[in-house]
């Protein structure tokens, strides 16, 4: 196998993961409507299909194809938190978090196979792209809350992470500290 199929094979799989396996997996659950959500799609101008996942976790996360995965523990909070959570998500969305953090991990990948024949100096890269990507996850982790701001109240959304949110973070957290989104929101 060539230096170019060591490059282009994992960047191919990658890519067949995110867009055809996340897209699988968030069909295995049911869609669910709540109240409130006609007027997020309205806010936002995103159409999102919205899917409930059986766990005591209070969670959200968006997949690709615009679908907005929620817990069923969070659909028994209050409204406001279940919107906040919904809006943060839609944050991700809008901001093509999702393309931009597979754009990067695609240049790791790119670098890494390419810099193969010095062990040394791959192996170096592959940990800085690394912590690089983990840092840009959680930048885009407080433009996410930012937006979600913009479209419903930024009390609810406190309130969500301030009860539901990790008070720690380090270097290798895709998330930074609650105590550091509540103060930059």
């Amino acid at each position: 196998m060539n230096s170019f199929s060591f490059v282009i094979v994992p960047l191919v799989i990658l890519y067949i993961s995110y867009f055809g396996i996340s897209r699988i997996y968030s069909r295995h659950y049911r869609e669910v409507y709540v109240e409130g959500i006609d007027e997020l799609k309205s806010k936002s101008n995103v159409n999102f299909s919205l899917r409930i996942k059986d766990s005591k976790d209070i969670n959200a996360f968006s997949t690709s194809g615009n679908t907005i995965i929620v817990t069923s523990s969070l659909l028994n909070l209050d409204k406001k938190e279940i919107m906040a959570a919904i809006a943060h998500e839609l944050g991700h969305i809008k901001m093509k978090h999702h393309i931009k953090n597979l754009f990067i991990i695609s240049l790791i990948l790119i670098g890494f196979f390419s810099l193969l024949n010095i062990p040394l100096i791959a192996l170096l890269f592959l940990l800085l792209g690394f912590l690089v990507q983990r840092f840009l996850s959680r930048k885009f982790e407080l433009e996410a809350d930012k937006y979600a701001v913009k479209l419903t109240s930024k009390e609810a959304l406190v309130l969500l992470i301030n009860n539901y949110g990790d008070p720690s973070s380090s270097i290798l957290s895709t998330h930074p500290s609650s105590i550091l989104r509540v103060k930059k929101i």
